[in-house]
């Protein structure tokens, strides 16, 4: 048998077959000719193979040497991706908001009292509205309770209270129709103008569970030097008309007609000044801002 290798994998497996017992025996079995030729031919394969390794190994090595080198120039820095900002939560629970949502739990009750001749119980719940009013705002600023919430509670509680009270009040002819539909006209106004900017400035998904949601603040509003007069003219005028029976029941007979007039002149007052800041809340561009 002879042993015919070609290439350097031929002498690989001689190697593993000669280590074998049958192989070594074949191997002593053939001719000393023919085991010289074969080992002479496998060296001779072996050589040529490593000389072709040797040089396909100068010749990359020399292609790496003239490829041309990196540039040394710093890479520029990359700009940090920006964060998704986290969602604006803000702490609602505090005594300034509790004290606002009795004031808009119990609005109700004073129209009820009205409409139905009670006038002792509606002046009670009224005045305890126009104090808590004070207390919370008090509190707000001195203990630093101040929120964004509260800035939209706070109106609304108040806008309430009058509405209610205007409707009442109109109802038993104590005032005017046509000063009932401009008063409640300008909230009705109001509220549609935050209703659309806080849809508007709401992060998506633009749900209505996320919408009516108040612990999610974003819009603010910031009632001008006219409003906060209004408001003020307001109160003033719709506590005298609920508070009218208690007043002329202590007040003397010749003292009921001025009073009357005073209040006419009242009448007049206040229906100017809500048309005016009525107008600035549609032309004002600072009364209801986004949240930052």
């Amino acid at each position: 048998m002879t042993l015919r290798l070609y290439n350097y994998q031929g002498i690989i497996r001689s190697i593993l077959y000669a280590r074998s017992t049958n192989c070594i025996r074949s191997g002593f079995s053939l001719p000393p000719r023919h085991i010289a030729n074969s080992f002479n031919s496998n060296k001779l394969q072996f050589h040529t193979f490593s000389r072709i390794l040797h040089e396909t190994k100068k010749t990359k090595l020399s292609d790496l040497e003239k490829s041309p080198k990196p540039s040394s120039k710093p890479l520029p820095p990359l700009e940090p991706i920006s964060p998704l900002q986290p969602l604006l939560r803000e702490n609602i629970y505090t005594i300034p908001n509790i004290l606002t949502a009795t004031r808009i739990i119990t609005a109700p009750a004073v129209g009820y009292f009205l409409i139905n001749q009670q006038a002792g119980l509606a002046m009670s719940i009224f005045v305890y509205s126009c104090v808590t009013d004070f207390i919370d705002g008090y509190i707000a600023r001195k203990y630093n309770m101040k929120s964004i919430i509260g800035s939209i509670l706070d109106p609304m509680a108040d806008k309430l209270l009058m509405t209610i009270c205007t409707v009442s009040l109109s109802y038993i002819s104590s005032m005017p129709l046509y000063l009932a539909c401009l008063i409640i006209g300008r909230d009705v106004l109001l509220s549609f103008m935050a209703i659309y900017y806080r849809y508007v400035t709401l992060p998506p998904p633009k749900t209505f569970k996320r919408l009516i949601n108040i612990s999610i603040p974003t819009v603010s509003v910031h009632p001008n030097l006219l409003s906060k007069v209004n408001t003020g003219l307001q109160m003033l005028y719709i506590g005298s008309l609920v508070l009218q029976p208690a007043i002329e029941s202590i007040m003397a007979e010749n003292w009921i007609e001025p009073f009357h007039s005073g209040l006419y002149g009242f009448e007049l007052l206040v229906a100017t000044t809500t048309f005016l800041s009525g107008c600035t809340y549609i032309f004002s561009k600072k009364a209801i801002k986004p949240v930052r």
